[in-house]
């Protein structure tokens, strides 16, 4: 699906908990960053896919390494994008943990929140 409005996600079982976090989009660049940021039992995570699909209809898809810090840079555009990562385990199942649309901040580069 394509659709760049907030989808379903998966509930992962507490001991397989993973936390990706998904940066606010640079207000400059429009990039975006998705970082690994680590879970309960990581070793079980086989690998991460993520897909951004710009609101230019583009999608891009990439791989983050389920190692706590790693992270994965996306070209946005300047309008609404949308990241979902999905979490492969070893054990066969596939989870979409994120499904987030992302606005470019409406303010200045260099401004920085109070």
């Amino acid at each position: 699906m394509n659709s760049l409005t907030t989808g379903q996600i998966d509930i992962i079982p507490v001991e397989n908990a993973v936390t990706l976090s998904v940066a606010e989009k640079d207000p400059m660049y429009n990039t975006l960053d998705v970082t690994f940021a680590g879970g309960t039992d990581r070793s079980r995570v086989k690998d991460v896919e993520v897909i951004c699909t710009g609101s230019d209809g583009k999608t891009v898809t990439k791989k983050l390494k389920p190692a706590k810090g790693e992270v994965v840079t996306f070209q946005g555009t300047k309008g609404t994008d949308k990241v979902v990562p999905y979490v492969d385990y070893y054990f066969g199942n596939r989870y979409n943990v994120v499904d987030q649309p992302i606005d470019t901040p409406n303010r200045e580069p260099g401004f920085t929140k109070p």
